[in-house]
């Protein structure tokens, strides 16, 4: 089984956290021209803090991936 971890920031972490009503999350990464192919629908994702404590801070399942223009 193929899994991916993320490195978030810990306002991102705190902010998503602060939210606990969400079912859907959001990442991108700078620059954005790259495309995701790492994983399959249904993959196991999670979230790890790159701050001190380097915890894992969420896991999910992976759904989609696509690249957005601010025009989108």
């Amino acid at each position: 089984m193929k899994a991916w971890v993320g490195i978030t920031d810990s306002d991102w972490y705190r902010f998503l956290r602060d939210r606990r009503h969400l079912d859907e999350v959001h990442f991108w990464q700078p620059g954005g021209g790259r495309q995701f192919r790492t994983l399959r629908v249904g993959a196991v994702t999670s979230m790890k803090a790159r701050w001190e404590s380097a915890a894992v801070t969420g896991i999910g399942f992976y759904a989609t991936a696509r690249s957005v223009t601010r025009d989108d």
